[in-house]
């Protein structure tokens, strides 16, 4: 049960801290009294949706906390429409916050009565209707072996067909190999040639280096031994 709403700044409220006892809580009063406005923050700290214009005129903030015996919940409003979520003083998704309360709180209104309209939830109705509760054990059971080995089938399929891609890709590399057919040694006699060759280069700057001392200039070679 709940046991305690504190609701601030949100709407028309100013500050109000509910503790609620066991047992069944009335909350009367007249039309405009603000009924409405405490469900409405009530499931609004429970994951329903919020906007900023929920916030009071002049406030930065509205914040609204939940309390049951087990958990206790509290969502935070900014006037810029920023919400955050918090379930023990942990931060806590939007999502996570709405299936933690999914079976907890039930509204009932002209509108709202939430549980018994979800189309997901019919089935349950019906199996706890015909009492089928071992044949639903069983049946999940035998729907989770399913799925494992669905995804057993998937992994072998991806692994086959990645062995089968790897196959080819080395009949690929073997036939370019027999197309160059290499003898014994011969790639290191390529790299030895690819060695001389990277450094040629190098080998034709010092040769005309050389060859501009003995030929050229005013102190060349020949000049000197002339």
């Amino acid at each position: 049960m709940i046991q305690r709403l504190y609701i601030k700044d949100f709407a028309i409220i100013d500050e109000v801290n509910l503790n609620l006892k066991p047992g069944f809580t009335v909350i009367t009063g007249e039309t405009g009294s603000g009924k409405s406005i405490l469900l409405e923050a009530l499931g609004i700290s429970l994951g329903a949706k919020a906007d900023k214009i929920m916030v009071r005129d002049g406030s930065q903030r509205a914040v609204i906390e939940t309390e049951f015996k087990e958990n206790a919940f509290r969502r935070l409003i900014s006037n810029k429409g920023r919400t955050k979520a918090y379930r023990n003083e942990e931060p806590i998704t939007i999502g996570d916050l709405v299936k933690a309360n999914k079976t907890t709180v039930d509204f009932h209104g002209q509108h709202d009565q939430q549980l018994i309209l979800d189309v997901n939830r019919h089935i349950d109705y019906l199996d706890r209707y015909c009492h089928h509760k071992k044949d639903v054990v069983y049946v999940g059971e035998i729907f989770q072996e399913l799925t494992s080995l669905q995804s057993q089938l998937s992994y072998a399929r991806r692994s086959a067909d990645e062995r089968r891609d790897r196959l080819e890709l080395l009949k690929f590399q073997a036939s370019e190999i027999d197309a160059v057919n290499p003898n014994i040694g011969e790639d290191l006699e390529l790299d030895k040639e690819y060695k001389k060759l990277s450094h040629l280069e190098d080998i034709l700057k010092t040769l005309q280096s050389v060859q501009n001392q003995v030929n050229t200039g005013d102190n060349s070679v020949i000049d000197i031994l002339e």
